[in-house]
């Protein structure tokens, strides 16, 4: 589901309300009927299921030979707030959500943020994100050095040493840096991924999900762009 497409139509499910007559016995606007008839069809699309009762209909505010603002506010604008109820609350389109996209969108990484984003929406269940955020991590490193058969610790261990001449992946910079990112690669495999991995954990908030995954696309970047060395 293009998440993203969705909260753009959502914010204009909420101009289109807030364009909404205000007062309640005035004719609704034929165009703005045709406008939210039009993005019904496509949150229909994104979402895969049809919203044909939320739509306005056609013929209460068209003719064959002209358009009529017959239809009234009252219902027009009960289903344009209907819709958006709905969607709020089925998916999550709340302002916080929405705010929280800005932040997604700062996460570079395609694979993390395409894993991520749902997950991240939900209600609840937040460990699943630390889940596939430290798999990415883990797949990454796997692919980047090459190395089969291994995973987690023992896959950080043989793929990132502390020191850069027994290193398969050689991060640039001081010996310092290369040590350091040995030793986080070890604790988030330690603290993380083999926490979200064997158990279901309650504890994590959709705020410690989301710094844990930006953490984790910085330490992507770096393993991107190592050396590597056979």
């Amino acid at each position: 589901m293009d998440y993203e497409k969705l909260k753009g139509l959502y914010g204009r499910l909420m101009g289109l309300s807030e364009s909404l007559p205000a007062v309640k016995s005035n004719p609704f606007d034929a165009l703005i009927a045709d406008d939210y008839n039009l993005i019904v069809d496509e949150i229909s699309a994104i979402i895969g299921s049809k919203l044909d009762s939320y739509k306005i209909p056609r013929d209460r505010y068209y003719r064959s030979d002209h358009m009529t603002n017959t239809y009234v506010y009252g219902a027009s604008a009960t289903r344009i707030r209907q819709l958006i109820s709905y969607l709020k609350y089925t998916y999550n389109l709340d302002e916080k959500i929405l705010e929280l996209g800005s932040l997604i969108n700062a996460i570079e990484n395609q694979e993390l943020k395409d894993r991520c984003l749902d997950l991240l929406t939900a209600r609840g269940k937040f460990d699943r994100v630390i889940n596939q955020a430290t798999l990415v991590l883990e797949d990454t490193i796997r692919q980047k050095s090459g190395i089969t058969g291994k995973e987690g610790v023992k896959l950080v261990n043989e793929a990132i040493k502390d020191e850069a001449s027994n290193s398969i992946l050689v991060i640039e910079g001081e010996p310092e840096e290369q040590e350091g990112l040995a030793h986080i690669c070890r604790g988030i495999m330690l603290s993380f991924r083999n926490l979200t991995h064997h158990k279901l954990i309650d504890k994590f908030s959709r705020e410690d999900a989301l710094k844990i995954c930006s953490f984790i696309d910085v330490l992507l970047k770096i393993v991107d762009t190592a050396t590597v060395k056979k």
